[in-house]
């Protein structure tokens, strides 16, 4: 082979090379381009609309049943055992953060920028209720008709607990900071609040307050980011923060750490306890997808076990952010949803029951 043919092949070598690091170069910043849009998104779910949670996710007690909220400001009744669409329930002037039926299967409760009652019955409104203030939700109780809420105004460092029942003010905690995300305890007389803080010192963290004293009995700070989901377990004995890229289990009687969950692709958006306490499931932001257009955001899944901290399951969804997850009362089902649906899925082997596009989709 002559100087002047080594030479070529040596400058197509020089070449390929070099385009093959230019196009890895610019997927990489296409990918970062995707996490930094996703990064920069409020925390607490879709709290860019003025809600705290994601949309809503709730089972009806005889587990036949599941409520699932959208974008489109509806409320879809699905059948749990085929996924079908049963009804799509139209009030809400917004997007609805959370729904709840009542201990007896009787009524739906759904939360938007007011509430709505529904009548299990015929899935017709038993009566409305507006808050004598407005402001963001985040957390609604268990048994006692309270929910919270953060005031319109931002120089209002506050919580409002109100009378859902009643559109009346019970309390008003003043919190350190600006309210992000919050959940009650099983009891609901424990309030979680996870806050941006506006001092050098603490800018990040979790308070947790006794509604019976109106006192504030922890804070969990020095955290590796911004908490965007709380969820008490169900005996109240254990919180479980998602702070980032990181899901934290916290022990409230010892106040201290049980376990932490590394391994997230990207930003925590909703956290869950399994009933009997053993399990947490966690999402989020998920991994990047290559496409022909360009890169797109997966949502993501993780089944952890507490007591070992290993990593059981992992699974990635649709598009966009996860917004909500939610066990089953019986333990027996895992619902999640991101930007485009709602999966139904078995935390013993993360095997995919069903799936169905929010806002009436099939």
């Amino acid at each position: 082979m002559s100087a002047c043919r080594r030479v070529q092949l040596w400058c197509c070598g020089c070449l390929l090379v070099l385009g093959c690091g230019l196009l890895q170069f610019a997927e990489s910043v296409g990918a970062q381009e995707v996490r930094d849009q996703a990064a920069a998104r409020p925390a607490g779910g879709h709290a860019e609309a003025g809600f705290g949670p994601g949309w809503a996710l709730a089972y009806s007690p005889d587990g036949k049943w599941l409520a699932v909220g959208g974008m489109d400001c509806e409320l879809n009744i699905r059948a749990l055992d085929d996924r079908s669409l049963f009804r799509s329930l139209a009030g809400h002037e917004s997007p609805c953060a959370c729904a709840r039926f009542s201990k007896d299967g009787s009524e739906l409760l759904s939360f938007g920028r007011h509430v709505i009652v529904w009548s299990a019955k015929d899935w017709t409104i038993a009566r409305e209720v507006r808050p004598v203030e407005a402001g963001r939700f985040l957390a609604v109780a268990h048994e006692l008709p309270l929910a919270a809420t953060v005031p319109e105004s931002r120089d209002r460092k506050a919580v409002i607990i109100w009378d859902h029942m009643t559109g009346e003010v019970v309390q008003e905690l003043k919190i350190e900071g600006i309210p992000l995300c919050a959940a009650f305890d099983s009891t609901d007389f424990l309030l979680a609040v996870g806050l941006l803080a506006e001092t050098k010192e603490k800018l990040l963290g979790v308070e947790i307050w006794d509604l019976k004293t109106q006192r504030r009995i922890q804070t969990i700070d020095r955290l590796s980011g911004s908490v965007s989901s709380l969820a008490f377990s169900t005996d109240g004995d254990r919180l479980a923060i998602g702070e980032s890229w990181t899901a934290r289990v916290w022990g409230v009687k010892t106040g201290r750490d049980v376990r932490r969950f590394e391994g997230h692709s990207g930003v925590i958006e909703a956290v869950s306890f399994s009933p009997d306490g053993t399990l947490l499931a966690a999402g989020g932001d998920g991994p990047i997808q290559r496409t022909r257009n360009g890169s797109k955001l997966l949502s993501e899944l993780k089944l952890w076990r507490i007591e070992d901290g290993r990593l059981l399951k992992s699974c990635a969804g649709d598009l966009g952010r996860t917004r909500n997850v939610q066990f089953s009362d019986d333990g027996l089902r895992v619902a999640w949803t991101d930007a485009t649906s709602v999966q139904v899925t078995s935390p013993n082997d993360f095997k995919l029951e069903w799936s169905a596009l929010l806002g009436g989709g099939r």
